[in-house]
Parts: structure tokens; sequence; C-alpha cells
């Protein structure tokens, strides 16, 4: 497959003319007019290549994406969520795969835009291979689809690079005593590393004294003056 009718895969995915030319875009399709038709030519991307998939299911993928995240960040990388899924009522694979593409449309009908009328007949498409046969979904495999895409990006969205200042400050400011372990964590140091430490020491704009309590050595972290 790889030149497919941009009005056909509109109406497949009830998607937004804006919408779908976005996805096609991010995935490295060219949208052009051919003999008086919208055409997406899927022969310049190399991902169905590169993660070993159909430009079926990378559509799918990146349109079910899109919908929950507003982006295909997830698709673009070959995070592809699929699930082992193993109980009472099911027993196999789970994801997109065997998510219906009734299940990907939008539930409201204000998120809908019907597509134009096509000026001519669509292309005829080539017959696809065989899907392999597989379980049929659970009840909330969706939401276990969408829930994970969700977490792939938080988990590939960069850390605040303050976040160990804005904790110092925090613990400072709340006088909180902590163990040798949190401190390591928080300066990028090991447990034994912070304890051979002398106290008063100065690092990231802060003073850290030694603090008794009990058999326990804790810290005391306060603003450099």
């Amino acid at each position: 497959m790889s030149i497919l009718n941009f009005y056909d895969l509109r109406k497949q995915y009830d998607l937004p003319a804006a919408d779908a030319r976005v996805i096609f875009s991010d995935l490295g399709f060219r949208v052009e007019n051919i003999d008086g038709e919208i055409k997406v030519d899927t022969r310049r991307s190399n991902l169905p290549s590169k993660y070993g998939v159909d430009v079926d299911y990378l559509i799918k993928h990146a349109v079910l994406e899109y919908r929950r995240l507003l982006s295909i960040e997830n698709t673009l990388q070959g995070k592809f969520m699929e699930f082992d899924v193993e109980g009472e009522d099911i027993k196999g694979r789970v994801g997109v795969s065997t998510i219906s593409e009734d299940q990907i449309r939008p539930v409201s009908p204000s998120l809908k835009i019907k597509p134009n009328t096509p000026t001519r007949q669509p292309i005829v498409r080539a017959a696809a291979p065989p899907a392999p046969v597989v379980a049929a979904p659970a009840p909330d495999a969706l939401q276990l689809l969408a829930g994970a895409l969700v977490e792939a990006q938080r988990a590939s969205a960069p850390a605040d690079p303050l976040l160990p200042q804005k904790q110092l400050l925090e613990a400072a400011q709340a006088g909180f005593h902590i163990t040798s372990e949190q401190l390591g964590q928080l300066l990028g140091m090991s447990r034994s590393t912070i304890a051979s430490k002398k106290s008063g020491f100065i690092k990231l704009g802060f003073r850290y004294e030694k603090v008794k309590e009990g058999n326990s050595t804790l810290w005391k972290v306060a603003l450099q003056s």
C-alpha cells in the first residue's frame, strides 16, 4: 500500500482535514493533488520499514494517540502500545492491533466534521494481507491503551532542571530534617558520600548542618548566607 485516498482516510476515522494533514505530515506522508483527487503518498516515509509495521497500523496508532494527546510522539518513536493480557476472560495480545476503528472515533458529535464530497471515485486499494488471529480485546482495552499513551508521554517529557533546588528550598523553608539518603538523592550523591561530609558543607547554594536525633544523624538545609 503506497498511495491512499485522503477523503477515504478522513471518512474512515472521522478526521477534520486540518487534523488529518497534521498527522500525515508528521508521519512523513505527502498529501498532494493527483489527477484532481487529494491523495496520501506514504512511500516517502521510512517509519513502516523502520519499525516493522504496516501503514494501516501506523495510521491507526497515530490517530488514537492524536485523539488522546494531540500529538503522535510515541508513534514517531516506535513506542507502540501492545499488551500481553492473561485473565479469566482473555488471554492474548491486546492493543492498537485489536482495537476497532469505531473505538478510535470521537464520541462527541461536535468533534466530527463531515468530509467534503469527493469529486471523483476513490482509488481501489490493494488487498491487505490477512490479519493475524488475535484474541478479542478486553472491555477496558481502550482505556488501558489510552492510559499507557499518556504515561509514556509523561515519561518522555524533559525533567525540570531546577527541581533539586526547588526541593531543597522547600526543605529549608519548612525546616525539614532529612536523611543522608534523601539528601544524596537531591544532590546526586551516594548515601555514604553524604554521610562522610562535614557539617556545614555547601552545595547548590545551600548549607547543610548535621542534626542529632537520638542515635540518628540528619541534615538541616538552609540557604547560604
